[in-house]
């Protein structure tokens, strides 16, 4: 069974679409940064969510709307992952292209969080399906 990491600052609001998405697939989940980096470095993931509003902790980001972004940009990007990363947050896609100033990296994909039970999953089925 594949491997999904999320990271969510708030599961408990969101249990209802992790629920989903371990139906399919072995999902590890984590509050921090900090514990995500971490299981990456010591697991071999197939999906990587990433919350994108999240208390910036140790995180140099702005404000707490783009800690997911930094984080990413900042600690694993350099880690030349090969799973894809989905950064799931009820923001707006233009602030996923804005962010990046439109020259989103590669492998990486937004998620708006929809009110769908299952819709993370079945954007991970979609993914998963594309990479066969």
């Amino acid at each position: 069974m594949k491997k999904v990491l999320i990271l969510d600052d708030n599961p408990l609001n969101n249990k209802k679409y992790i629920a989903a998405v371990e139906k399919n697939y072995l999902v590890d989940k984590v509050l921090k940064p900090v514990s995500a980096e971490r299981l990456i470095q010591d697991n071999n993931y197939d999906f990587i969510v990433i919350d994108v509003m999240m208390p910036m902790g140790n995180i140099n980001a702005e404000d707490e709307t783009t800690t997911g972004f930094v984080f990413y940009r900042d600690k694993l990007m350099e880690m030349g992952l090969s799973a894809p990363i989905i950064f799931w947050t009820r923001l707006e896609e233009d602030a996923y292209t804005s962010f990046w100033n439109n020259n989103i990296p590669p492998n990486t994909y937004f998620l708006h969080k929809s009110q769908e039970d299952d819709h993370l999953r079945l954007f991970i089925n979609s993914i998963d399906n594309q990479k066969r």
